[in-house]
């Protein structure tokens, strides 16, 4: 069982569940699946997911990754064939990325396994103190 550290403070302790998440997310992705995605490449696919086709560009601005560090995630992605890109019509510098059928059925899968950890957490936590956290989380911290 994980010890409780109340003597860190709310930034370290929601870093530390945030990086905690991702990693189990990840992992139970690459385990069910032969088609391997980091967390840094399932935040481009759910930004396309949700914004449909754009460009590079626009998907580096959105994800806050580095434009070079973008095009090597999409160039992944797109070996993987969960993503295409093409020559933007009208600026013909651009590339636009949108998502495949398999990117778009893979996210589907993801958030499904989500799901299923969602209902984990809340399971452990209580229903209540989940959603409280959620309503917190959600809340506007001023910041």
């Amino acid at each position: 069982m994980e010890e409780k550290q109340l003597d860190l403070n709310i930034f370290d302790l929601l870093s530390r569940k945030q990086i905690l998440a991702h990693k189990t997310m990840e992992n139970r992705w690459n385990e069910q699946s032969n088609i391997q995605i980091s967390h840094s490449e399932w935040v481009i696919i759910d930004r396309l997911y949700e914004g449909g086709e754009q460009t590079i560009a626009e998907v580096s601005k959105i994800v806050e990754i580095t434009r070079q560090g973008t095009h090597k995630l999409i160039n992944k992605l797109e070996e993987n064939l969960l993503v295409v890109t093409g020559k933007v019509e009208s600026n013909k510098r651009n590339k636009y990325v949108k998502l495949t059928d398999l990117g778009m059925a893979c996210y589907e899968r993801n958030k499904a396994l989500k799901g299923i950890l969602e209902h984990q957490i809340q399971h452990v936590l209580g229903t209540e103190q989940f959603y409280k956290l959620k309503e917190v989380l959600a809340d506007d911290w001023g910041l």
